[in-house]
């Protein structure tokens, strides 16, 4: 499941939905808490290593932003701003508050296959249509309106559904928006670590005083998904930068495909 989690992450064919498939083939449709919470700080861990100095560029920029807030008032702060920055905060407010307004919704979709069909469906269209856009996507983060960054946010909240990429559908979103592919990879990533932290958090909080049962199992998991999220990071970029995305599309068509096929009990 480790392995699963560390690749799936980070490659846009949503690591819910796998994970949702792997536990049906092997019959491990009920994990704890705990596993799946440490297994993303596991991945969250090779972002660090991979975009660490980006990550000290946007804790010294947001801090920067921040004192200005109290130097000179909201407004003027965030007139000044870095925009890249200020895009990833955004998108991440909005992605938060769409994941607390799903909560409930997600929750009750953690292990139907049905929902990861129809999420791999989603994810492969919105696959296709991006490969068309790259095509003529030569724009910097910094330079899109205002309504970027919550569009993003918005369709980062609707990844938080079994089959739906996160980092799919905010890269496609990214280039059919008119983003040259570097910097949509990148936003992506560097964009999925305030998230991360805090969705893991938030879920950390409901099995911080249980007691931990196969302690050696679960840092196996975050170890392997630490290292497969650290190579997959690697060949991602490589892709976005000197291949096409179609690969993936066809590979989440057939995700779907088997999906759909496990939910009418074919296997």
């Amino acid at each position: 499941m480790g392995i699963v989690q560390g690749i799936t992450e980070f490659f846009p064919v949503s690591s819910d939905g796998h994970l949702v498939l792997a536990g049906h083939l092997i019959g491990f449709n009920n994990p704890s808490l705990l596993f799946d919470v440490m297994l993303h700080f596991g991945t969250l861990g090779s972002l660090f290593v991979v975009y660490r100095r980006e990550v000290g560029e946007l804790v010294a920029s947001t801090w920067k932003m921040l004192l200005e807030v109290f130097r000179v008032g909201p407004k003027a702060a965030f007139l000044h701003a870095d925009r890249w920055v200020l895009y990833i905060w955004i998108m991440t407010f909005v992605t938060g508050v769409a994941g607390i307004l799903m909560e409930r919704t997600v929750e009750d979709l953690t292990t139907n296959l049905t929902a990861a069909g129809i999420g791999f469906l989603i994810t492969s269209v919105f696959l296709w249509i991006a490969i068309i856009f790259a095509k003529k996507a030569t724009g910097d983060v910094r330079q899109m309106p205002i309504y970027f960054p919550i569009a993003l946010g918005l369709i980062q909240g609707l990844a938080l559904l079994p089959g739906v990429s996160r980092s799919g559908s905010t890269i496609c979103l990214a280039l059919i928006l008119g983003v040259k592919r570097e910097q949509a990879g990148k936003f992506s990533f560097v964009g999925a670590i305030p998230i991360i932290l805090m969705a893991t958090l938030y879920q950390f909080r409901k099995i911080f005083f249980e007691p931990v049962d196969h302690i050696g199992p679960i840092a196996l998991g975050v170890l392997v998904s630490f290292i497969t999220g650290f190579f997959a990071i690697r060949l991602l970029i490589l892709m976005l930068t000197k291949m096409s995305l179609w690969p993936f599309a066809v590979y989440t068509l057939f995700a779907a495909a088997v999906a759909f096929a496990g939910s009418m009990g074919i296997f």
